[in-house]
């Protein structure tokens, strides 16, 4: 698949971790690690918004990809993303997962799922966080 970007939507990124600041270094391969496009700090139970367009490679060159580096207080934790794949996500969800471990997770929103869920709203007259909450399925990005 194409690195195919529509507009400049965001990508919210919540940092749930009570005591710790995260980092995300965003580079293009092949590139040193000294190379960063972007770096984007978010305190504790802070979020930032990223754009879209910064996690593709807009160039014609396959061999390139967009990569994030997430650091927690300066410490890397080995845990590294493709851009095309955090892209795919509108919320990104940062936790503490127990035993010092970190977990990201993220949330779809599909229009598919947003057709349906304001179409049953409006038939059944929920309100907006009901059918906010239909909406919202979290799965795990990391394992």
């Amino acid at each position: 698949m194409g690195n195919i970007c529509m507009g400049n939507r965001a990508i919210v990124v919540n940092n749930y971790l009570t005591a710790n600041e995260v980092e995300l270094k965003i580079t293009v391969t092949p590139a040193h690690d000294l190379i960063v496009r972007n770096t984007i700090k978010i305190n504790s139970c802070d979020s930032a918004e990223i754009l879209a367009a910064e996690l593709y490679f807009l160039e014609t060159n396959p061999e390139r990809h967009v990569l994030v580096k997430l650091s927690v207080n300066g410490f890397y934790f080995g845990l590294l993303f493709l851009g095309s794949e955090l892209a795919r996500y509108d919320v990104i969800n940062i936790r503490e997962c127990g035993d010092g471990k970190i977990g990201v997770s993220g949330v779809k929103h599909t229009a598919c799922k947003l057709f349906r869920s304001i179409r049953l709203g409006q038939l059944f007259g929920w309100k907006y966080a009901g059918v906010q909450a239909l909406i919202e399925e979290e799965e795990m990005i990391t394992t």
